[in-house]
């Protein structure tokens, strides 16, 4: 029911929102083929950022962050960077 009822918020919200996709961590993570853990840590850093947050407490994030998500592992893997310096380099 949990389920069911975050999905018809997800409808309405991007109905209202002209259209910007809005997923839940599962779905960022597949989309990404990072973990949810991972997506969830980099929101604890600071890295991402929720778009909203249901009243149930699932955190929605933007379609901006799958560019981010790819930016932040290109920047660790191929730059050597740490998560400070992403966040420096993000903000």
């Amino acid at each position: 029911a949990v389920e069911r009822s975050l999905d018809l918020y997800l409808e309405e919200n991007q109905e209202s929102t002209n259209k910007i996709k809005l997923y839940k961590v599962g779905e960022l993570a597949k989309q990404t083929t990072e973990t949810p853990a991972t997506i969830r840590f980099w929101t604890e850093k600071g890295l991402l950022k929720v778009f909203n947050t249901t009243s149930s407490g699932y955190n929605l994030y933007h379609q901006d962050n799958l560019q981010i998500i790819k930016q932040i592992r290109k920047l660790q893997t191929e730059n050597r960077l740490s998560l400070h310096e992403i966040k420096n380099i993000l903000n």
